[in-house]
């Protein structure tokens, strides 16, 4: 009886399907979207997808619903088209903490480091800035309109941004050197064609979805000022504020560590309380400093074993801006394999103000840890002669 009944459902909801996608493109069109429509049966079968993948697409939503008018005001106040924010659901489900697995793009949009340094983020050991909503969002659309400038169309802005511009440019040069849209999509690259279709569906469900969502209201804060290094486990356990909520209220913190060390660093606590807080900041700084003494006093010795029983001995170089691997790699006369094996990197991205570990003849310590203080020129002219 009950697989019959599942039977049944399953036909109605294909039915519905089947019934509603022939009628996609005309809401669309009803819809007057700034940006130019491009519909064809992958799109129609994203929105299908999408809209009976119901569990799913309600999270994406009310997470989204939470930011939907505060970014669709910046878009408007850089005078955007305000759909160009479905973005943020189409490329990255609108996770902060998205990390794009080919190049490293960080973030709701996502942004490469690269582009993310070009428009004033920080990024380093302890914070990432792609990780805010805000922050990103700004940087986003700085980049859009960078892009618009080039291409003119939104359509090809969508994939150029996502994918890069590089594989915009290779189908255009592909088409003859063709510029308008319709000459150049035959010619993109399925990853290009699947980020415009994908937003295009989204298009679609973000205005006409029939979901039944939960009003999720975004928690309010106040900003608290931190100029020392904290325990995020210390600051929960004096505070009562779950480690998890902490880091859902400061997505740009990367690691364990409130850093106010380092820069001055604005963290975001509950409000109300955020008086309490700051007259315990100076005794968890003081528990957080004692606690990294502790720990290097167990850690030096074995590193001290490993340099003499091996003859090798570590170097933590602090990765500069214009890094890459292959420049630190013959700095310090290694292979770039080596770098990445010891460093538990996969790719080949790196990031500045990141210190990752160097292997070295001990007989040769003192040489290659200068290499720390070296400028980028003179690092380029070292790998040169070698």
């Amino acid at each position: 009886m009950r697989k019959g009944i599942f039977v049944v459902l399953v036909l109605v909801n294909s039915f519905w399907l089947k019934a509603n996608d022939t009628a996609f493109y005309a809401t669309m069109v009803q819809d007057s979207f700034t940006v130019p429509l491009h519909y064809n049966n992958s799109v129609k079968y994203k929105i299908t997808a999408t809209l009976s993948s119901t569990w799913q697409t309600t999270k994406v939503l009310e997470k989204y619903y939470q930011y939907k008018a505060s970014i669709e005001e910046v878009f408007l106040t850089n005078d955007l088209p305000v759909e160009l924010a479905i973005m943020v659901l189409s490329n990255t489900s609108f996770d902060p903490l998205y990390v794009d697995k080919v190049d490293g793009a960080v973030g709701i949009w996502p942004l490469s480091f690269s582009m993310a340094k070009r428009y004033d983020l920080e990024i380093n050991s302890y914070i990432d800035q792609r990780r805010s909503v805000e922050l990103s969002t700004q940087a986003a659309i700085r980049f859009l309109k960078e892009l618009y400038g080039i291409y003119g169309d939104w359509r090809l802005v969508v994939p150029a941004f996502k994918v890069g511009a590089i594989k915009v440019n290779l189908a255009m040069r592909k088409a003859n050197n063709q510029t308008e849209f319709e000459e150049v999509y035959p010619f993109m690259d399925y990853e290009s064609k699947q980020v415009l279709e994908s937003f295009m569906a989204w298009l679609y469900v973000e205005k006409h979805h029939k979901l039944k969502l939960k009003e999720v209201a975004l928690d309010s804060f106040d900003t608290l000022f931190v100029n020392e290094d904290v325990s995020i486990s210390l600051f929960s356990t004096y505070t009562g504020i779950a480690e998890q909520k902490i880091k859902e209220m400061n997505p740009v913190i990367k690691r364990d560590i409130i850093p106010g060390k380092l820069s001055p660093f604005y963290l975001n606590v509950p409000a109300g309380e955020k008086d309490s807080i700051h007259k315990i900041i100076p005794f968890l700084a003081d528990s957080t400093k004692n606690a990294k003494i502790k720990i290097a006093k167990v850690v030096a010795p074995a590193a001290q074993s490993s340099a003499s029983s091996t003859g090798y001995r570590t170097i933590y170089y602090k990765v500069k801006s214009g890094d890459n691997l292959g420049l630190i790699a013959d700095c310090y006369d290694v292979f770039i394999s080596d770098i990445k094996r010891w460093n538990g990197i996969r790719g080949t991205t790196i990031y500045a103000g990141k210190s990752i570990k160097i292997k070295v003849k001990a007989s040769k310590y003192t040489k290659y840890k200068a290499v720390n203080g070296y400028s980028m020129s003179k690092k380029r002219s070292m790998a040169a002669r070698d």
